[in-house]
């Protein structure tokens, strides 16, 4: 019998993990800056803030939603994701991503209190579809529509839609031996676009289990042992955990060999089983000896399937006894029909954390060559040298016959009737399975706006090979970003003779972006300056696609300095670079500035100011400290601090080495406290002052480092699982822990906030291998617990320092709370230490 066979699968190296990095088109470009009012850090930066920080959110919300579903599916009983009609969102899902985003909706309100923002989100809706097994493909997708508003500088109505999306498709069957498979996949993100640095760390593989009589399907388990990504697919092998196709076709024959004669009810059955049975094996063998150009895994399969009722004695079909046990030999079979015909779930999580699942069996396929190091480079003349690898080493073995390429205006398809351009080997000969090609894309062959080239290869037995795809970035565009004077008067030194010396600049800042909307560097930018200032030249690269013109310093060596108006444009007048074209409409090639501005007869200063700690109890020390600059020593600085009751009194310091000063002071009074340093100048420097900065004094209301016995004595009115460790502890030597098995709630028992203006929290926690929503903080208001902060995507392995002031009335309770929640997975852990709650009268 059949004892030598041994099947052989392809090993793929793993890709590296790398950080997928979204670009999007510019979402301002037509705006521009009318006048030097603004400070540098402009509302443009504001708004494109708000707005990635929006698509963040977005994405963070439908990752914890599929999360959610991922987490309840995998284990269901009695099979994990065994019932897809449960494959969806719950309303619960749906509302906890709605409040993720509202969340980060009001933190973005609070930030940017001066600028009159308002941020409004519509139309939000979230879906999972991963029941798809006919198209093998599985989908997360979130859509919100949005509204910006920054009254404060008189912008409005800015709109758009937030599109996020993570899905994921089953391609081929390249090779599976019962044990090992080998199979493509593909991972997209929102507008087709290619996730190109998956990690196997991320990707979970089942494998289906067939089971003939079963309801449902029973899914275990693979180890997913390499990734390879080429030509826009993933390669993925993986280990089942099984024996052999052809092992259990051994024993299949085995077994049924070793059924007694007087078993079978028909004459000759067992020997036309037998016969079969070796049929199977020999298609298998054709199938894994390369000869793909019969579909011998559906063949050996069919053949497989007809001979299961034969030997169960349940069937109408049987040709066995009754009494005859074959309850092994039957499981046999329907694990090795799984194995001649792969169904497989698969499960990913991208780096937004965003989780798709797809389902469906790996169908075989006439495979044809891969196409592998394609690569298009740019020629003087405009057109491009377009180079690739075909090599069905890896899908048959067989010779390259020929190399194809089109040209698309689409990422997704070939337009009809495309022409089909050949390449040419560069041996000039097809004759080897693996064949280095070339060919010249000429540049009136291309579309206007985006070009995809597609490459595609056919061996000698007919078979054409997957797509390769590779976009040609044609077409560059221009997008001011900043146009700014230097926000001060730098004054350069004083020589006997000649007086002060004053000077001041001009820059502005441009960014170069292709039809996509990606940066492009190495670009030749071109301008001219005029007004008070001319000048004709070529701005200086500063790196992801942003280039800067510079006016030179502007020098007056006279005392006082001239005032006047002083009036700068710049106009960008070429964008080049070798197989790029500038696309100068919309028009957005200049912009004039004029400012004026009467020169100050002394030297700036600065004043800075600090306090630590940011709340003390009474009787504690508190620091005031800061420097005035330009490192002036000896200078005597003035605090004004503004006690509870709004009295001020004033102490004063004296600075020291480099400008600095450090003051200590015991403040006796609970509530609200703030301090302002100043100086009068003198004969050289201006005046100055730093800006109020605040600092509390409390009662405190608990203090709790878990150092006490018992160790949870301010925490046991709820009952928690939480427990106390040595492991990790900021401060003294115990700290509260939550890992998987002991995780949940850990709330503080009823805390007196009552007849206060102020709640002041801060803690000390440490994470380890955890997300956001891992860690909960919560307040309870004396009737509902109140989600405020999800801290469990903080940086690992360090403590964090979390502090906030509550003013809100809603907390100042006989029994207000806090609780810590922790949702954890193996192998994360959470500590929390040095919990301070007090009040402020």
């Amino acid at each position: 019998m059949r004892k030598d066979r041994r099947g052989q699968m392809l090993i793929v190296s793993v890709l590296a993990i790398t950080l997928a990095l979204f670009t999007i088109s510019t979402v301002l470009s037509s705006t521009y800056l009318r006048g030097l009012y603004l400070q540098k850090s402009d509302f443009r930066e504001t708004v494109t803030g708000i707005y990635y920080g929006s698509k963040g959110a977005v994405a963070m919300a439908l990752a914890d939603a599929s999360k959610r579903l991922n987490q309840r599916e995998k284990v269901a009983p009695p099979s994990p994701y065994y019932n897809s009609s449960r494959l969806t969102l719950t309303e619960e899902d749906k509302t906890e991503g709605l409040r993720m985003i509202y969340l980060f909706r009001d933190n973005s309100i609070e930030s940017y209190p001066m600028t009159g923002l308002v941020l409004n989100f519509s139309n939000i809706e979230f879906y999972c579809n991963w029941s798809d097994a006919e198209a093998r493909r599985g989908y997360s997708k979130a859509f919100a529509d949005f509204e910006i508003d920054l009254l404060g500088y008189g912008f409005e109505g800015f709109t758009s839609q937030i599109i996020i999306e993570f899905n994921s498709t089953l391609k081929s069957l390249i090779d599976t031996d019962g044990n090992s498979l080998f199979f493509t996949a593909e991972f997209l993100a929102e507008n087709d676009y290619v996730l190109n640095s998956m990690s196997k760390d991320l990707i979970i593989l089942y494998f289906e289990v067939y089971k003939y009589n079963q309801t449902y399907f029973t899914l275990t388990k693979a180890n997913v042992d390499s990734i390879r990504f080429i030509g826009g697919i993933y390669q993925i092998k993986a280990t089942l955990g099984f024996d052999t196709i052809d092992v259990n076709l051994d024993e299949i024959w085995n077994k049924t060999n070793e059924i007694p004669p007087e078993k079978f009810t028909e004459t000759g059955a067992k020997e036309l089983l037998l016969n079969t049975i070796t049929e199977v094996a020999n298609k298998y063998d054709l199938y894994h000896s390369g000869n793909r150009s019969q579909p011998w895994l559906q063949s050996a399969w069919s053949q497989l399937y007809g001979i299961r009722p034969k030997l169960d004695p349940t069937s109408p079909y049987s040709v066995v006894t009754p009494d005859t046990n074959t309850v092994d030999l039957l499981n046999l079979i329907d694990l090795t029909l799984g194995q001649l015909r792969p169904r497989v779930r698969l499960v990913a999580m991208d780096y937004r954390g965003i989780t798709v699942s797809v389902y469906g069996e790996l169908e075989s396929v006439d495979l044809g060559p891969m196409i592998l190091y394609e690569h298009l480079t740019p020629t003087p003349d405009g057109n491009y040298t377009l180079t690739a690898t075909a090599d069905d080493a890896l899908t048959g073995g067989s010779a390259i016959s020929r190399v194809v390429y089109y040209i698309s205006n689409s990422s997704t398809s070939i337009p009809p009737g495309s022409p089909a351009y050949n390449m040419t080997p560069t041996d000039l000969s097809f004759d080897e399975a693996t064949e280095t090609v070339n060919a010249t894309i000429l540049k009136e062959d291309l579309y206007t706006g985006a070009n995809y080239v597609w490459i595609q290869a056919q061996d000698a037995n007919g078979n054409w090979g997957e797509y390769a795809k590779l976009r040609i970035p044609s077409l560059l565009y221009l997008e001011v970003i900043d146009l700014v004077e230097m926000d001060k008067i730098d004054m350069v030194g004083k020589s006997q003779g000649s007086g002060w010396s004053t000077v001041y600049w001009v820059e502005a800042t441009v960014k170069v972006v292709d039809d996509e909307g990606d940066p492009v560097n190495g670009v030749t930018v071109q301008g001219r300056w005029w007004g008070s200032y001319s000048w004709t030249g070529t701005a200086t690269s500063l790196g992801n696609g942003r280039y800067r013109f510079s006016t030179p310093m502007r020098r007056y060596d006279q005392w006082p300095p001239a005032s006047g108006l002083k009036e700068f444009n710049l106009q960008v007048t070429s964008l080049s670079k070798s197989g790029y074209e500038w696309h100068e409409s919309p028009p957005q090639d200049w912009i004039g500035l004029t400012t004026s501005r009467t020169w100050v007869y002394k030297i700036p200063s600065t004043l800075s100011c600090y306090v630590a700690p940011s709340f003390a109890t009474p009787g504690q020390s508190i620091t005031v400290s800061g420097s005035l600059e330009p490192d002036l020593v000896g200078k005597t600085v003035t605090l004004t601090f503004r006690k509870p009751d709004n009295s001020v009194f004033n102490v004063t310091t004296v600075t020291g080495a480099s400008g600095a000063y450090s003051y200590s002071y015991v403040p006796s009074d609970t509530g609200s406290w703030s301090v302002t340093a100043s100086w009068p100048g003198d004969g050289d420097y201006e005046a100055s002052s730093s800006s109020s900065v605040s600092f509390n004094v409390v009662t405190v209301l608990l203090s709790d480092g878990f150092e006490g016995t018992p160790w949870n004595a301010n925490w046991d009115s709820t009952a928690s699982s939480w427990v106390r460790a040595s492991d990790y502890r900021h401060g003294g030597s115990y700290s509260a822990k939550s890992g998987n098995g002991y995780e949940g709630g850990f709330y503080s028992d009823p805390i007196n906030t009552s007849g206060a203006t102020s709640i002041i929290i801060r803690f000390w926690y440490r994470l380890d291998d955890t997300e956001d929503s891992d860690l909960v903080l919560s307040y309870f208001n004396g009737a509902n617990w109140i989600n405020i902060a999800y801290l469990g995507g903080g940086n690992e392995n360090t403590w964090l320092e979390y502090t906030q002031t509550i003013t809100d009335p809603q907390y100042f309770k006989t029994n207000f709370r806090i609780r810590f929640y922790s949702n954890l997975d193996w192998g994360e852990n959470i500590w929390i230490d040095d919990v301070l709650v007090g009040k402020t009268p």
